[in-house]
């Protein structure tokens, strides 16, 4: 007698906690304890919060945060969408960690009307959240302050609501690689910002990671990065400062002492009568060209 197979079973996933309600002031408890930050990525990413990390085209923002990924997937559930890569790119990358985080390519999707489709990565359990990257998953306009504030504040209620870590990459200004895209309205929803910029032309491979902003601790000292011909970020030690340029002090040059005239040049001017014989006489005596007498001696 064969024992029938066990029927399939559909696992309802558990319902989301409550959301606070909108438009209400809570009151804080000023006697209960502080929340303990729980970090996913140290110094980074939050449990509860929301993360920016900004920086140019071609910096490097999505493979450094895979490598981040890698190194925290052991101990915590970890989801990118990427919508700037591609499968074929993912897979090259991935391929090189030693641990690989989940991966979920974005195809037509944006953030702000598919909303649900995040909600369902945070329900599945996955702790951390990283959205690769905004622009690309976002139709709005993130230079529009009253288009990326409601949509961060959203953000921040998902990883508040599930105690989960959301960190978003974004790109920095042409103008001005330590400012970042709509940095007003991000700025004050968010808790932590960096910015992830490169050497002094594009061929360089040295990066350095800034903090820009940290509501939830002290702001951490930047990290530099090296790439390798594989794309890896390799930690490298900081670029050593250039020498000061010290002008240098004024030479103060000793004047001259002052020129002796010869007795020929007073007897000049006591003959052209500018001063008289007496006081050529002086002179003379004063200058040591002639002897004083003994009876002026002690004058």
């Amino acid at each position: 007698m064969t024992t029938p197979a066990p029927k399939p079973r559909i696992v309802a996933l558990p319902p989301p906690p409550p959301a606070p309600a909108p438009g209400l002031l809570h009151r804080v408890d000023p006697g209960a304890a502080p929340p303990v930050v729980e970090w996913l990525i140290t110094n980074v990413v939050a449990a509860g919060c929301v993360t920016v990390l900004a920086g140019e085209e071609k910096s490097g923002k999505s493979r450094v945060v895979l490598q981040w990924a890698s190194a925290v997937a052991p101990r915590i559930p970890v989801a990118i969408v990427d919508a700037e890569n591609g499968s074929g790119e993912i897979q090259r990358r991935l391929a090189l960690l030693p641990c690989k985080p989940v991966v979920f390519e974005a195809r037509g999707i944006d953030i702000d009307a598919n909303a649900d489709q995040i909600e369902r990565l945070l329900r599945a359990g996955y702790r951390l959240l990283i959205l690769d990257t905004l622009s690309s998953l976002w139709s709005g306009n993130d230079t529009v302050r009253s288009q990326v504030k409601p949509l961060f504040e959203g953000l921040r209620t998902l990883a508040q609501q599930y105690n989960a870590g959301i960190l978003v990459l974004t790109h920095t200004t042409k103008a001005n690689e330590g400012m970042y895209r709509g940095s007003g309205a991000i700025g004050q929803t968010v808790e932590v910002i960096y910015t992830l910029t490169r050497g002094k032309d594009r061929n360089d491979r040295s990066r350095t990671l800034t903090c820009r902003g940290m509501r939830i601790g002290p702001e951490p000292k930047p990290v530099h990065y090296t790439v390798g011909d594989d794309g890896m970020f390799r930690p490298a030690p900081p670029p050593t400062p250039a020498p000061a340029t010290t002008t240098p002090a004024p030479v103060r040059r000793t004047p001259a002492a002052p020129r002796v005239p010869t007795a020929r040049e007073i007897s000049k001017l006591v003959d052209q009568g500018v001063i008289s014989k007496r006081q050529g006489r002086r002179t003379l005596e004063e200058l040591g060209h002639v002897q004083k007498p003994w009876w002026r001696r002690g004058q």
